[in-house]
């Protein structure tokens, strides 16, 4: 992670840890090399990620134990899994959402 070149995030990153948005590159590395070694808030990073607008989760291999909990917590956000959907399926979602104000 410390030999990532650093580069401003076009969007905001949640952390892991604390929960928090950032576009703060170091606090996003330290965040990422951090994760394995430490417990993550994923409900609490989830939470700020709704409060923030979020329409669409998407999860990436290889499961989709956190679409179900997703889909549980937060039953008014769209959540599919990578996994079970065919890529073009989900390229076409992400496109659908992005370009519909309403989600």
């Amino acid at each position: 992670m410390k030999d990532l070149e650093p580069l401003r995030p076009r969007a905001q990153y949640v952390t892991n840890r604390r929960a928090r948005p950032t576009r703060v590159f170091d606090r996003i590395r330290e965040d990422i090399a951090t994760n394995i070694a430490h417990s993550v808030r994923w409900y609490d990073s989830t939470q700020v990620l709704v409060e923030m607008g979020t329409k669409l989760f998407v999860e990436l291999h290889p499961g989709h134990v956190l679409t179900g909990l997703a889909t549980e917590a937060f039953p008014q956000v769209r959540s599919i899994a990578f996994a079970e959907n065919p890529m073009e399926f989900v390229v076409k979602l992400v496109r659908d959402m992005q370009s519909d104000p309403n989600g």
